[in-house]
């Protein structure tokens, strides 16, 4: 049976976590497919989560010691760690070395994919380098932004494009972006966002019909960091009547935003993590979800978020910023306004 090795810096801990969720739901479709991965990530608990037939098999890395006290990867991404605790990219090091240790034993695989060209896409070049095996990168977004702010991006970018069989991208955007930083004539890749599980039917009841004795039910769903904007939101919701907030996630950014919304005195609920299990019933509550992202520090812009798609398949309509490849997914399903 053919077999993939997956290498992904983002995995769900929990069957409710978000993080790196879509990695999972890709894994567990192309396992139905007859594709089983051998999943290799950092920072998995012993016996991680994983639904019964899923058929895949988890490979925890160790790269941090004591592990109680490995921290570059989860919580809210390797670049919001490290702006938190400069210290922490210091663990990179330590990451290095057991990836340089595994890269010893050739990988019993038929495929390469990594998620995140860094540093997951550069392990996957370096065994499609010595071992020959043909490897597929995806490219997301803060890993292309890493690249272009590296001294040496161009020279990884164009060793990633060397030991690829192609590269992915989730936006046209970022696609262009990469082509302008190896800056090789020839390049193999494809345009292809995350997707989204769900495949059920649109309800019948409208949205945008907002009770009287309620008003109107709008949303933002997605980690509380600069890059999403919800400071923004906050500000357009100063002022305005009969317009409830609720504010999905959970992020570094909360307390400012609790603060901010006090002094703006807006009508704000900040409900915390959405489990993934609740994410369809919670957009189907709202009147309207908005993703009011915005250019975020060290060129960081969004890719191609999810729960643009997600709204869309739930049949929400959706307000949402003109930024990074947002505009390719919503194009004609959303309100698009400037970040």
């Amino acid at each position: 049976m053919p077999r993939l090795l997956l290498l992904t810096s983002s995995f769900p801990r929990s069957a409710d976590d978000h993080r790196g969720g879509f990695v999972y739901e890709w894994c567990r479709e192309l396992g139905r497919r007859g594709w089983p991965s051998t999943i290799v990530a950092p920072d998995l608990p012993t016996g991680a989560f994983a639904e019964p037939g899923f058929g895949c098999t988890l490979a925890p890395l160790r790269y941090w010691t004591p592990r109680s006290s490995q921290t570059l990867f989860h919580r809210d991404g390797v670049l919001t760690n490290i702006a938190r605790d400069p210290r922490v990219a210091l663990q990179s090091f330590g990451f290095g070395l057991v990836v340089g240790a595994y890269l010893r034993t050739p990988p019993p695989a038929a495929i390469v994919v990594s998620h995140w060209l860094v540093p997951m896409g550069i392990v996957g070049a370096e065994i499609c380098r010595r071992y020959g095996t043909p490897h597929l990168a995806i490219c997301h977004s803060s890993d292309l932004a890493l690249l272009e702010r590296l001294p040496a991006g161009g020279a990884i970018a164009r060793h990633l494009a060397r030991y690829s069989r192609r590269i992915v991208f989730v936006s046209s955007s970022h696609e262009a972006r990469f082509r302008r930083l190896h800056g090789l004539p020839t390049l193999t890749t494809a345009v292809q966002p995350m997707g989204v599980p769900w495949l059920q039917e649109i309800p019948e009841t409208p949205h945008g019909t907002a009770s009287p004795s309620r008003g109107l039910r709008v949303g933002f769903l997605g980690r509380l960091v600069p890059l999403k904007g919800v400071d923004q939101l906050l500000e357009a919701a100063a002022g305005l009547t009969g317009v409830e907030l609720r504010i999905g996630g959970e992020g570094p950014e909360r307390r400012g935003l609790e603060a901010l919304a006090r002094a703006r005195s807006v009508s704000v609920r900040f409900e915390g993590t959405i489990p993934a299990s609740r994410r369809w019933e919670w957009l189907q509550e709202l009147d309207a979800l908005v993703v009011p992202s915005v250019r975020g520090p060290l060129g960081l812009v969004e890719g191609a978020p999810r729960v643009v798609l997600e709204a869309m398949s739930a049949g929400v309509p959706l307000i949402a910023s003109s930024v990074g490849g947002i505009p390719e997914i919503a194009a004609g399903a959303a309100l698009l306004v400037p970040p």
